[in-house]
């Protein structure tokens, strides 16, 4: 007959036998086998990032024991998700991160929305550059050389680059220091020239020095 059932707590073959009242010597029987349910459980990778302005981070979430594999993906903190579904949701940074923050993911199992898990976001500040000189004034055929300082990340090498007369020495590669070349002759019409470093830790960092080019002039004395 039927009737509630107890809970399956273990493993379990059940054998039930028919007996003819009539003929007790004639039977039948039928082997159940009872397993007790699996429980609904979730999986986050990776269940950490640590990321910059504008970095991404895809994670990959996972459920057992039950056919229903959907997710569903909350954010709490700065940042925003991108393409998000089942299995793989994307994580963007701000584009603005002034200090350093956090934020966290959380994919919770449609099946049993009791089930979560949550991974945990570091969102640092971009590294800072700066140049020294900051300034400097020069005449032609002089060289000067400048140094990039980059803090917050451990890769201190910059790309230089120059906008106006002269020419950068030995800065092709990308380097802590330029040195810089100012032209054989100086036009008054173009009296400055912009040396850039650009971070590669940060392409969106840089810092520039200005260098102002002065005319020499010969002094003649005919007395």
């Amino acid at each position: 007959s039927l009737h509630d059932a107890l809970p399956i707590l273990t493993y379990q073959i059940v054998t039930i036998k028919a007996v003819s009242v009539a003929d007790p010597m004639r039977w039948a029987s039928t082997t159940i086998t009872l397993q007790p349910p699996t429980a609904v459980a979730i999986f986050l990778d990776p269940m950490t990032a640590d990321l910059t302005v504008l970095g991404q981070q895809q994670f990959n979430a996972w459920v057992t024991g039950t056919t229903n594999v959907s997710v569903s993906w909350a954010l709490s903190g700065p940042g925003q998700l991108l393409s998000c579904g089942t299995p793989f949701c994307t994580y963007q940074a701000p584009s603005s991160i002034p200090s350093l923050t956090s934020a966290t993911l959380t994919a919770t199992s449609v099946a049993d929305q009791s089930k979560s898990r949550t991974a945990t976001i570091t969102l640092r500040p971009p590294p800072g550059i700066s140049i020294s000189p900051a300034k400097a004034t020069l005449t032609a055929l002089q060289y000067k050389e400048f140094a990039a300082e980059v803090s917050g990340s451990g890769d201190k090498r910059v790309n230089w680059t120059l906008s106006g007369p002269g020419s950068l020495q030995g800065c092709t590669e990308p380097s802590v220091t330029c040195t810089y070349r100012t032209p054989d002759a100086i036009s008054s019409s173009q009296p400055t020239a912009t040396i850039t470093a650009r971070s590669l830790a940060d392409p969106n960092g840089s810092a520039s020095a200005t260098v102002t080019l002065q005319k020499t002039f010969l002094e003649v004395n005919l007395g």
